[in-house]
């Protein structure tokens, strides 16, 4: 199978342009075989052969962006008679010198050759944002990362374009989960998502229904951080998208924001992922000291029935900090200006009220790990807590099965 003179094109033009792909091919063909591509020899026939099998498959994967009736073949096909053609008129530029008298059994692949992205970078410009939308959701990521700096700044505007938010949104969920499975550039490609969605978040004319289809997505990117095996190296999104947490969380201008992630993960399970994978209490709050006052206040002030599940999610996340920090290096003064010990009463004492009242048995457990960090802190450094709590399990006000579930905690540490 030598190279054609000559190929008959039986499809229709294709949506993509060939030219990109004819650049790089003959900048590699050219290489291999000289300057003259038609005198390539028969024996050259697997190396021809084994390139149309590679970029055929290359652009089977992009099918979608090709007219119906062009076969993916014939588009391979066509991509080399443009290289010939280039050649012979001269219309090709380049991009390294040729080796004209390169040894005729040198292999494409030995040239450096690499695929080059099929998307048309200056259609993509000059289209609308929903266009925009439309031509990057059936896009591959690989597609785009060498004009990625191009991209960037169509995604930031095409969510701030009302006609179009709704449209990115989804295109950055669908890119969040495309960049797992490319650990060379995930890192580079969720930071921009998650900068991008932090970044619409701050706008005031935002809707609600934008909000819903945000924060999930946030919440996923963060739960798919700390589940990695190591962040060591971690995207910079970690560092922003915790600091931005923390944030809401202590600054009032962000309640209506906070309520919502409540909802979204009643459980504060965003924080027992962070503790778990820092294990350092100053590195999981950072500058950050008024976190725990703040969670501490919306626990006392929840009194009403729609206040309930601010004080589940308060109260999950100081657990969370408390299996970390222990006792001993808790920071008990965010809770009560007053002796150490009168703040750790007062704790003690929500997870017990809570307990009696919990509903489910990740509720119970919640309150069940708390109240066991802070008893096993207590036994020796801080008695008069212990003994008190001891005698509070003789009180009749507790019910029997949470008296059951409390004696079991101190039977461990007499």
């Amino acid at each position: 199978m030598a190279l054609p003179k000559t190929m008959t094109k039986t499809a229709a033009p294709p949506v993509v342009s060939i030219r990109p792909i004819a650049d790089r091919l003959l900048d590699s063909l050219t290489i291999a075989f000289g300057e003259n591509l038609a005198d390539a020899k028969d024996h050259d026939d697997l190396i021809i052969e084994q390139w149309i099998k590679q970029a055929n498959v290359f652009v089977e994967r992009r099918r979608h962006l090709l007219n119906d009736d062009c076969n993916p073949m014939d588009f391979v096909k066509q991509a080399l008679q443009a290289a010939m053609d280039m050649q012979s008129t001269s219309e090709h530029t380049r991009n390294d010198v040729a080796a004209t008298n390169a040894p005729q059994s040198v292999s494409l692949f030995a040239t450096g050759f690499t695929l080059p992205p099929i998307l048309d970078i200056d259609e993509l410009q000059a289209a609308t944002p929903l266009e925009q939308a439309d031509i990057l959701q059936n896009a591959y990521l690989e597609d785009v990362l060498q004009d990625w700096e191009t991209v960037e700044s169509i995604l930031r505007r095409g969510l701030l374009d009302a006609t179009s938010c709704v449209a990115f949104l989804n295109l950055h969920a669908k890119w969040f989960g495309d960049s797992k499975s490319m650990p060379d550039c995930s890192s580079l490609i969720q930071s921009t998502i998650c900068e991008n969605l932090l970044a619409i978040l701050k706008q005031k004319s935002i809707d609600a229904a934008a909000v819903d289809q945000v924060l999930p997505l946030l919440w996923n990117a963060w739960m798919h951080w700390m589940m990695q095996s190591s962040l060591q190296g971690e995207p910079s999104a970690v560092t922003v998208m915790s600091t931005t947490l923390l944030n809401w969380h202590t600054n009032p201008s962000h309640t209506q924001l906070l309520h919502s992630w409540m909802q979204l993960d009643p459980s504060a399970l965003w924080l027992q992922a962070w503790t778990a994978v820092k294990a350092d209490a100053a590195t999981v709050c950072g500058d950050r000291a008024d976190f725990v006052s703040s969670m501490w206040s919306k626990v006392t002030t929840g009194g009403s029935d729609n206040d309930q599940s601010q004080v589940k999610y308060c109260l999950s996340a100081l657990r969370s900090l408390l299996v970390v920090m222990r006792v001993s290096t808790f920071p008990w003064e965010q809770i009560s200006r007053d002796e150490k010990e009168a703040a750790i009463h007062s704790l003690l004492n929500q997870y017990v009220t809570y307990l009696q009242t919990a509903t489910t048995r990740e509720d119970e457990r919640m309150a069940l790990d708390a109240i066991d960090t802070i008893i096993s802190g207590c036994r020796r450094a801080h008695e008069a807590v212990y003994d008190a709590f001891v005698r509070r399990l003789s009180s009749s006000m507790l019910e029997a099965r949470t008296k059951n579930l409390l004696s079991d905690i101190v039977r461990k540490y007499q």
